[in-house]
């Protein structure tokens, strides 16, 4: 079953409140305006249901590093909410901790968690996905072996395409210590075929850090590869810090010190490129109604943090994980691990929702009224919801990313259940 999150009347304050945000940082401004493009809807093949209008190709573009240091980004929530559920093979079917690692023709999705497995311990999982509305290839990856649990999964693919996994491994004492597993084809794992059985030899050693013997680490351990290994770790025992360590093998890193001084904890670490430049993104959570970033333009130093958005509704009230997906140098959204807070089935809160980075579109119809999207259907359609057999012939207004920047307008008539491509001029 497919919800619509926001309605028309929501989705009118936030249009009215960016516009007032505009006016008042317009003299920050300078430059000439951008030329304004034209703006059509194809008609293509395609079935929307019977009461919605879909339009394609609105996903972002490039990285823009100047929406991200202002924290104006046009998030959509996805209409299927969540976007993946877990397997209801078992009462165990807890999901988060999603990590979509791009790959050739799509993205295989790594996630941790029970689905619907027949105890109740974390393990890694893997899906593959072309466009992140259907899956498939659905597996167990790490078992959880000699650990009580192994989650918080995150996956680094390098030049030589080998694979490289950090995660959270719990054990029977009550302590959690960063492990981590590699893969040459990412089909065996630490010379094993999956399910590789995590062993306490994959625990990750951090030397020179003098709180380790505590075992602090659950939840915020990032390994990242920047032509060298660097892991970012936060240790519970010690709130308040984002630390860095680095080291030639991940297995084993040197302590260098202070990154961030936050009580949040890291869940990845993303760089990418504008005009030759790196500018480095950070998500960060704290199992609570939000998620929010940081930037660094050197991976070493990290600025405050930023919202990223907050929660929608009671479905996604109790944030506990966020992940990018990327495409290139474009960031296409984000992933999202949240407790709904089921009465019905306590043993099946977690699961995983999805937000998308798209342009805003905006269709009035001759009377003046504006339509807004619904929703987002995946990073590159939208969903706008309209009366069943309905049909709006007016003005299309397409704003960039930032859902503030207008880029192109152009007539239009569109008709629910059909599907449209927006093309720009």
């Amino acid at each position: 079953m497919v919800s619509f999150r926001m309605s028309n009347a929501i989705q009118h304050l936030i249009v009215a409140a960016l516009l007032v945000a505009v006016a008042g940082c317009s003299s920050s401004q300078s430059g000439p305006p951008s030329p304004m493009g034209s703006a059509q809807l194809e008609e293509i093949p395609g079935q929307a249901p019977a009461n919605v209008v879909e339009v394609q190709a609105v996903g972002a573009g490039p990285f823009n590093a100047a929406y991200w240091q202002n924290d104006a980004l046009n998030w959509v929530p996805d209409v299927r909410e969540p976007m993946l559920s877990a397997q209801k093979t078992s009462p165990y079917q807890n999901i988060y901790a999603p990590w979509p690692l791009e790959q050739p023709g799509g993205w295989r999705l790594f996630y941790g968690g029970w689905d619907g497995s027949d105890t109740p311990n974390d393990r890694v999982y893997s899906v593959t996905t072309t466009d992140f509305l259907a899956f498939y290839d659905r597996q167990l990856v790490i078992d959880y072996g000699a650990f009580q649990n192994v989650n918080n999964v995150n996956v680094q693919q390098i030049p030589d395409g080998s694979l490289h996994m950090m995660c959270t491994g719990g054990t029977y004492d009550g302590l959690n210590w960063p492990t981590y597993f590699s893969s040459p084809d990412g089909v065996k794992w630490n010379g094993s075929p999956e399910p590789y059985q995590a062993q306490l030899s994959d625990i990750v050693d951090i030397q020179d850090y003098s709180g380790y013997e505590g075992g602090g680490f659950n939840g915020g351990n990032v390994l990242f590869w920047d032509n060298s290994w660097i892991f970012y770790f936060y240790d519970n025992n010690n709130n308040g810090q984002i630390f860095r360590a680095t080291g030639a093998s991940p297995g084993a890193v040197q302590l260098e010190g202070i990154t961030l001084a936050t009580g949040a904890d890291p869940n990845g670490v993303y760089k990418f490129s504008v005009d030759g430049q790196p500018s480095y993104l950070m998500t960060l959570m704290s199992n609570g109604p939000q998620l929010w970033y940081s930037m660094s333009n050197n991976g070493v130093s990290f600025g405050p943090m930023q919202t990223l958005f907050a929660s929608l509704s009671s479905m996604d009230s109790a944030m506990d994980s966020v992940a990018f997906v990327r495409n290139g140098n474009r960031l296409l959204g984000t992933l999202y691990g949240a407790n709904t807070g089921s009465p019905d089935n306590p043993l099946a809160d977690n699961e995983i929702f999805a937000r998308w980075l798209q342009k805003k579109v905006v269709v009035r119809d001759s009377s003046g009224v504006q339509h807004l999207a619904h929703g987002s259907y995946g990073p590159d359609r939208q969903w706008f919801l309209l009366p069943l057999g309905s049909s709006i012939e007016g003005d299309l207004v397409v704003y960039s990313e930032d859902g503030i920047t207008q880029i192109a307008s152009g007539k239009v008539t569109v008709n629910t259940g059909k599907t449209y491509r927006l093309v720009l001029n």
